[in-house]
């Protein structure tokens, strides 16, 4: 724990989420917390189909890189990046991205919806 000297202090009850978002960047964990957040709401934002055949797979520089198994998909999620973005913005109620980038990539097809051999 870590002494904060000179830092504005809330002077006021705070939401859990906002507790968990500060200690997540405080250790250095917050572009994993936001992608775990965008994961859990990907299939309402981006619709049924493409959530099938898409993963979003890491964060880098407000930059989300998506895993897809078919370019077609690829091509849909490009051309309907601000719609996606935009939609994520107000599912999460924050801009975590600026941009999607994709990477045409096959599946692994197993009884889990296991996707760390992506990694």
């Amino acid at each position: 724990m870590k002494f904060r000297y000179k830092e504005k202090r809330y002077n006021r009850t705070i939401a859990c989420s906002q507790i968990i978002q500060d200690v997540a960047s405080e250790i250095g964990l917050s572009e994993d917390f936001i992608l775990e957040n965008i994961r859990s709401v990907w299939e309402s934002a981006v619709g049924d189909i493409i959530a099938t055949h898409s993963y979003p797979f890491k964060i880098v520089s407000r930059v989300l890189y998506i895993i897809v198994d078919h370019p077609i998909y690829a091509n849909e999620i490009v051309l309907s990046q601000s719609q996606f973005i935009k939609r994520i913005t107000e599912l999460l109620g924050s801009s975590s991205i600026d941009s999607l980038k994709c990477t045409v990539k096959k599946k692994p097809y197993r009884k889990e919806s296991d996707v760390r051999s992506y990694r």
